[in-house]
């Protein structure tokens, strides 16, 4: 059922979309790299893998919240 770390894995890549979505100057993935255990490569795959499972469509309605 997924590593030990997957929901870890997928709240960190919430936080990051999220966090690029909303803020003019976000982090960039390789600064996420230096305050998380998970490596650069890791944090571009995750960001991708969530992305993609999304279909790439950030926004949301009102009533979804």
């Amino acid at each position: 059922t997924g590593l030990s770390c997957t929901k870890h894995r997928i709240f960190l890549a919430t936080l990051i979309i999220s966090q690029k979505y909303t803020q003019d100057v976000p982090y960039r993935n390789l600064d996420w790299s230096y305050i998380t255990p998970f490596s650069l490569e890791d944090i571009n795959l995750m960001e991708r893998q969530l992305l993609y499972k999304l279909n790439y469509d950030l926004q949301f309605s009102e009533n979804e919240v």
